[in-house]
């Protein structure tokens, strides 16, 4: 009963204040993809003091959309979270005309090591970017994957391609796969 509320009300506080202190920790602000004001963390949302309007988290990821129910349930089914081949599989994979393995050498090659990355389309992510870069930011509309990308990376957000919720050049690297 009422300590079972109170538990769920303490674990969501605490989520929130991670989320506040993990957006906090970013070098770059987000900000209104409206009218370009950076954004301030309420209890349950982001929020524009110029323009009003707020952007709910959930599940420590900022909502800026909607999902399309089509696209959920097909990531959800779908979509696993990409990550780098090991031991045998890896070594095999090496000599196989497997895209796979190529595409992971060029990101590998491509992706610049210690910076930022925004991975846009990021479904679940990629292990491999996590590897490479200092920090990576996934931005998708869809909210299954993007609650197991949150885990992984520093910053998954919910929103559209355009406009997006960041400040200019706040990236070094931005990339995109299979979307």
């Amino acid at each position: 009963g009422g300590k079972q509320v109170l538990a769920a009300h303490l674990q969501a506080a605490g989520a929130v204040a991670g989320m506040k202190s993990s957006l906090e920790k970013l070098p770059f602000r987000l900000i209104c993809p409206e009218c370009r004001t950076p954004l301030e963390t309420g209890a349950e949302e982001l929020r524009c003091a110029r323009c009003g309007r707020q952007a709910p988290i959930r599940n420590r990821v900022p909502s800026f959309c909607e999902a399309d129910p089509f696209y959920e349930q097909y990531v959800g089914e779908h979509v696993p979270y990409h990550r780098n081949p090991s031991g045998l599989k890896g070594a095999v994979l090496r000599f196989l005309p497997y895209w796979s393995w190529r595409e992971w050498r060029f990101w590998r090659r491509y992706v610049p090591r210690g910076g930022w990355l925004l991975d846009l389309g990021c479904a679940r992510g990629r292990e491999i970017f996590v590897k490479q870069a200092e920090g990576c930011v996934g931005v998708d509309t869809a909210t299954t994957a993007l609650a197991e990308c949150a885990q992984y990376y520093r910053l998954a957000v919910q929103s559209g391609l355009a406009p997006l919720p960041f400040e200019s050049g706040a990236f070094d690297c931005a990339v995109t796969s299979h979307v």
